[in-house]
């Protein structure tokens, strides 16, 4: 490993620590290095806060001077909510950047790096490319799909159950793996679930981590029955965002408990319904999607092909019985050849449970 590939590792490392907090920007991280040692870190801790090489010049203080910058994606040229990191790294006499991968977003990928040099500064692209573009993967989909990455999660028992025949699902897995899903939630900007969920959970869908505090939204697929306002998840909606998309034909008075609870009623958008709810919410600045839905829901959005992750949770329970249900509902594929490629990326064991991410259509 070159002097660049390790000094990129710990900014990388430092990235890394922005997860789950920065959105809608992306993670990043950035180390100053001078003759050979490590003169300053930082990384973007949240949106609106100073960019990671802002707080890596800080920390460096003059030591910047004629040191290298090493920053795990390419530097901000435009002035948004906080200055550009161009203009930072120049005023910060800084000789040489490196960069791990090129911002895709189009007020920046390449300019940042033709200003740094016009500036006079040495510019290095791609070390640790793929690591950095998988670190922001999140990030990278939503600038260009315009919709949030979504990851489906789901537990599931060693003969491939969700839950007993009857309906009960608690528990499939473990301590250790629904510490796993929490971490989950937490990376992610909102959580979606539909009503049959719900009604058969009840649940609150709130972020149960001891000392990390975070708002997540949690979004709500309405059916042709309806929900009342007195479900758990409702109840907490003022102070925590929750969005009900529905074309249920709700009384007024429910309308008003919802208000009141400081939920939002959400009309449906229409034929395309799932991608239309996705776009709503990017306009929200909802970069990742956590869906934790029912089959049914989980089968739509697969049928439309509108996961791009999933976490797959398998316990080590059988529960057996051809009526207990699957993880994914819907008609699914007749032919074997139209089934959805996947391609794991990480498999390790999570107490009693395994868990297996994977990419999808990879």
């Amino acid at each position: 490993m070159d002097q660049d590939q390790k000094w990129m590792r710990v900014a990388l490392k430092q990235a890394e620590l922005g997860l789950g907090r920065t959105a809608p920007n992306p993670c990043v991280g950035a180390v100053i290095v001078k003759n050979g040692e490590l003169v300053g870190k930082g990384y973007h801790r949240k949106a609106g806060g100073p960019h990671a090489e802002v707080e890596a010049i800080r920390d460096a203080g003059e030591a910047a001077i004629g040191a290298t910058c090493l920053v795990t994606l390419e530097p901000c040229c435009f002035h948004g909510r906080t200055p550009a990191c161009t203009d930072a790294l120049i005023r910060a006499g800084v000789s040489r950047v490196v960069f791990a991968v090129r911002d895709p977003n189009p007020k920046v990928a390449g300019r940042g790096s033709q200003i740094l040099q016009e500036a006079g500064i040495e510019v290095k692209a791609g070390v640790c490319e793929e690591d950095a573009a998988f670190l922001n993967r999140h990030f990278f989909h939503f600038i260009q799909e315009k919709t949030p990455f979504v990851t489906w999660k789901y537990a599931m028992t060693a003969d491939g159950k969700i839950a007993t025949h009857t309906g009960e699902s608690k528990w499939i897995t473990g301590v250790e793996a629904r510490k796993e899903v929490q971490h989950l939630r937490f990376i992610s900007d909102a959580i979606l679930v539909g009503a049959g969920t719900v009604r058969a959970d009840n649940p609150a869908l709130t972020l149960r981590l001891e000392g990390e505090p975070k708002e997540l939204l949690r979004v709500i697929l309405d059916d042709r029955k309806g929900l009342g306002p007195n479900f758990e998840v409702f109840q907490s909606g003022e102070t925590r965002p929750t969005m009900l998309f529905s074309n249920f034909d709700y009384c007024s008075s429910d309308l008003q408990s919802f208000n009141k609870q400081g939920v939002e009623v959400v009309s449906s958008p229409g034929p395309h319904e799932l991608r239309a709810i996705l776009e709503t919410l990017a306009r929200r600045d909802i970069v990742h999607l956590m869906v934790e839905g029912g089959s049914q829901v989980l089968g739509s959005f697969l049928a439309e092909r509108l996961v791009q992750e999933i976490w797959a949770f398998i316990g080590s329970k059988l529960i057996g019985g051809q009526a207990a249900p699957g993880p994914v509902g819907g008609l699914g594929v007749s032919d074997l050849s139209d089934a959805m490629k996947l391609s794991p990326f990480e498999t390790r064991q999570s107490g009693l449970d395994v868990l297996v991410k994977y990419t999808v259509g990879g």
